[in-house]
């Protein structure tokens, strides 16, 4: 392959995969790029899409269409929703099903989780960083520099 003169050498690359391939595009270069795609030079410079097409944009990506349809994220834990005599009311596939449940922000649930406290006087918020992890984090501080954790006695 390449005992091919130099000047029919053009499209080869020297590792498999793409021409750019372990290397990176020069400050120059990359201001370059953007400058050849930005204002005027933008394929949408002084257009917007129609209603229309905004709708169908949108009903492309709905239901059975969108990529997450009927999946549960990766990082999704379970929450599970007991009431005060710790009989399980509802358990959740992720805090965001949990806050919309209860009407309030992922953030809450978040928070109600890592204090133990009781929600609204009527549930108590549980998932298993309830009982391994956020006691630990109490019991340790974490320390910058490199070192892993220092107990915080």
């Amino acid at each position: 392959m390449f005992s091919l003169p130099d000047k029919f050498r053009f499209n080869f690359a020297l590792i498999a995969g793409a021409p750019i391939a372990g290397r990176t595009h020069t400050p120059e270069t990359l201001a370059q790029m953007s400058d050849s795609k930005s204002g005027a030079n933008n394929p949408m410079f002084g257009k917007s899409h129609s209603d229309d097409t905004r709708a169908k944009m949108s009903e492309a990506q709905t239901g059975a269409n969108h990529p997450m349809f009927g999946k549960v994220a990766a990082n999704a834990m379970t929450v599970n929703v007991y009431s005060l005599d710790n009989v399980l009311v509802r358990s959740f596939s992720s805090k965001v099903a949990c806050a919309k449940w209860l009407g309030v922000s992922e953030g809450s649930v978040r928070n109600y989780l890592r204090s133990g406290k009781v929600f609204k006087g009527l549930y108590q918020l549980s998932n298993f960083l309830t009982f391994l992890i956020y006691p630990l984090l109490g019991r340790f501080r974490l320390v910058r520099m490199g070192r892993s954790f220092k107990t915080g006695v």
